[in-house]
């Protein structure tokens, strides 16, 4: 249902905390347009990040 609310209403939609490929096979089926979590990567210190557009740089 809130795929389609998403969908009429020209949104994505994105699914957080993603840990485990049978949810992500899931979230593919429902046509979930985005997923993040420790699955498909761990979180980062921004202290690693090197983005001059956001203002972040390694030190």
């Amino acid at each position: 249902m809130l795929k389609k609310v998403a969908d009429l209403s020209s949104n994505i939609m994105i699914a957080k905390h993603i840990e485990q490929e049978s949810v992500a096979k899931s979230l593919t089926e429902l046509g979930i347009d985005f997923a993040q979590g420790s699955l498909f990567r761990e979180p980062e210190s921004l202290s690693n990040l090197d983005n001059p557009e956001l203002g972040l740089s390694k030190k």
